[in-house]
């Protein structure tokens, strides 16, 4: 019988432990949830940014060949592009991130 309660005590004791537990990895999870979404939002708002400078270049480059074309009679390959698609196309192999700049 004495036993019984010492092995009852030593059950309820893991079972604190195991609640504890279970309450720590669901917190970490939380706050990395967290950190998951505010690096994606971050990511989203530098695409946005990536797409706006992308789309200056594209109406820098359509300006120039505009300027060109009045001075030239000769066309080149951008005369065949319409307003929303691209002459340059952008591949990226590797990044690496700065804790300090996110």
């Amino acid at each position: 019988s004495g036993q019984t309660l010492e092995a009852k005590a030593a059950l309820e004791e893991c079972h604190k432990e195991m609640d504890r537990l279970r309450r720590d990895l669901q917190e970490r999870m939380h706050v990395m949830k967290r950190e998951l979404d505010s690096k994606d939002e971050r990511i989203r708002r530098l695409e946005v940014q990536l797409r706006g400078a992308y789309s200056g270049v594209n109406r820098a480059l359509r300006s120039s060949h505009m300027r060109e074309s009045r001075s030239t009679s000769t066309p080149d390959d951008l005369s065949e592009l319409g307003i929303n698609q691209n002459i340059l196309e952008l591949h990226i192999s590797e990044a690496s991130l700065q804790e300090d700049v996110l």
